[in-house]
């Protein structure tokens, strides 16, 4: 995809992105040649087709399809299984479907009950939660007397006020984000809080919004499974922050910290696909603090004991 000229001939590109190298073969006394970039690689076919990049220009979303992927339960390799990603609405990136067949694989219990959701800007949905709901609830009532569990987590806000009531255990609900809408209402809000015990939150920022009783609210922040290796300080010391590039995550008082500490001390890598409203924000506040040089932008990272590995903080 590349092509070659001595030094000092005429390109053939005009114009083309090119950078001097040593010869490979004669280290760095031999004479320097110029790499000039061959825009055809990126064309398919002898009709000169070419390669739809645009998608690149969106950070690293994920495309809707289906993919071979490793399957871990509890960190333990359990194979390779075909997983599909199916674009959802508000989402730039598709999410993963995980059917029965592939919990039934990995030999995790379940049960399913399709309980629906209400919307109130799609009434046909609406309706169709609310005509096999009776059957849904009387389902998760036997459900529950077999099972007899001490506690139920709840993942959404809404099954709160749809179901809790139903489960004479103690109930709590998993917050990974702010709470929204049904926690802005006052009614809406009374109702959940007479149903929930415990509030489980993965940050002090999404506690810090909850506007129930401080005593019922627990912080569980996410876990890491760091890689068994001896610990190293690298020099400058690298300082990572890993996850969505969104304002609950503090990027933006994270840097302001940076500005702090001494510079050519340290080296901040930003970890996550560069896509979001927060962007332009976050690079607006490195280019004002003068952190351009200090800060490292990695996208994705696959290998999770590889980018773990390499940070000192």
């Amino acid at each position: 995809g590349a092509k070659e000229a001595s030094t000092g001939a005429p390109a053939k590109q005009p114009q083309a992105p090119a950078v001097a190298v040593a010869s490979p073969a004669g280290g760095l006394d031999a004479p320097s040649r110029r790499i000039v970039f061959d825009a055809q690689m990126l064309a398919l076919g002898p009709g000169g087709r070419s390669i739809d990049t645009s998608r690149f220009e969106r950070g690293d979303v994920i495309e809707p399809g289906r993919y071979r992927l490793d399957l871990l339960l509890n960190s333990r390799w359990r194979g390779v299984e075909e997983v599909e990603l199916r674009r959802q609405p508000g989402r730039e990136s598709a999410v993963f479907c995980y059917d029965r067949g592939l919990l039934e694989r990995a030999g995790i219990p379940h049960h399913q009950i399709r309980l629906g959701r209400i919307y109130l800007r799609n009434p046909y949905w609406t309706w169709h939660t609310l005509w096999r709901m009776p059957a849904a609830r009387w389902r998760l009532r036997r459900l529950a007397a077999t099972l007899r569990p001490d506690w139920v987590i709840f993942a959404e806000l809404q099954m709160v006020l749809l179901v809790a009531s139903l489960l004479p255990a103690r109930r709590a609900i998993y917050l990974q984000s702010e709470p929204g809408r049904l926690m802005n209402h006052g009614w809406s809000s009374r109702a959940i809080d007479r149903r929930i015990d415990r509030y489980l939150c993965v940050s002090s920022f999404i506690a810090h919004h909850l506007p129930v009783d401080r005593r019922k609210i627990a912080v569980v922040h996410n876990g890491v499974e760091l890689p068994d290796t001896a610990a190293s300080v690298h020099a400058p010391v690298r300082i990572g922050i890993v996850g969505r590039i969104t304002g609950q995550k503090q990027h933006l008082v994270l840097l302001e910290a940076c500005a702090h500490l001494r510079r050519g001390s340290f080296e901040l890598r930003i970890v996550g696909a560069k896509s979001g409203a927060h962007v332009r924000e976050i690079e607006a506040r490195i280019a004002a603090l003068g952190l351009g040089d200090a800060v490292r932008w990695t996208g994705f990272v696959a290998d999770r004991d590889a980018l773990y590995g390499s940070l000192d903080i």
